[in-house]
């Protein structure tokens, strides 16, 4: 913990070394389990997904834009009844 010079309420909470290095480490074992889950398509497979993704995205940033569906979105923020 460092209490800020600017505004003594204030505390700024940093990593140690070993929170540094668990971060790490969470990270590399993420990045693995991501290979591993990815493993059992092709090359050409993984382009193809990917391509779809970024269609997705791009759709969805577009629906978002469009009050009908910002509405029918809400409503399914509740869930399925």
């Amino acid at each position: 913990r460092e209490k800020s010079d600017e505004d003594k309420r204030q505390v700024r909470l940093v990593l140690t070394e070993s929170g540094r290095n668990r971060a790490f480490q969470m990270e590399e074992d993420y990045k693995r389990l991501i290979e591993k889950m990815f493993e059992c398509l092709s090359e050409e497979e993984k382009k193809q997904l990917l391509i779809i993704l970024e269609k997705l995205v791009k759709n969805w940033d577009y629906l978002k834009t469009d009050k009908m569906f910002e509405m029918a979105a809400k409503e399914f923020q509740g869930g399925i009844k």
